[in-house]
């Protein structure tokens, strides 16, 4: 994915620009239906390695997020919007939460099934919710990691809450697949 997005506008792909457009558009759900895959693939499944590769994710993300941080502040942007930058949600520390979340419902052995309608549950409540905006920008990008949030100077990409349904039905189809006897066919 990083190459993708380092590289889209810099190459030509010819008369494929428009599907290689569309194939980017959707790489963070294939991603995250794939991590759902992998999650039921793992030979590491217990609630307690879930919870620890959801945190080291996380970790990750903030040094990513740290660099943003330093490259903004460095160049010019005021401290006030460069801080933003760290606190932003993106695609680790949504995959971070997802594991978290998911070593959680391991620990109470909640099935897959289950998952799947605590997932559509928490997908439809906070499609209904209105966009939240807190007073201070900060709490709003941070909160923005959970449910959906909005103002001028905040970006929620991931929020848990609403795409925690694709890496779940991930799972599931991958439940499905290790049942399946005639994988060949597929």
């Amino acid at each position: 994915m990083f190459f993708a997005f380092c590289t889209f506008g810099t190459l030509d792909y010819g008369y494929l620009n428009k599907y290689i457009f569309i194939l980017l558009q959707c790489s963070a759900p294939i991603f995250m239906f794939a991590m759902g895959i992998g999650m039921i693939y793992t030979r590491h499944d217990s609630s307690k390695e879930f919870i620890r590769r959801g945190i080291v994710l996380l970790t990750v993300g903030l040094i990513i997020n740290t660099m943003y941080f330093l490259s903004n502040y460095s160049a010019g942007v005021p401290l006030k919007y460069s801080l933003l930058s760290f606190l932003a949600n993106d695609i680790l520390q949504f995959a971070g939460l997802t594991f978290i979340l998911i070593g959680i419902f391991k620990k109470f052995n909640i099935s897959t099934l289950n998952m799947m309608i605590i997932s559509i549950f928490f997908s439809t409540i906070v499609s209904y919710l209105p966009d939240f905006t807190f007073s201070n920008i900060y709490l709003t990008q941070l909160l923005g990691n959970i449910f959906e949030t909005y103002d001028t100077s905040v970006v929620s990409c991931f929020p848990i809450l609403n795409w925690l349904i694709i890496p779940v039905f991930g799972m599931m189809f991958a439940e499905d697949l290790i049942k399946c006897s005639e994988k060949y066919k597929l």
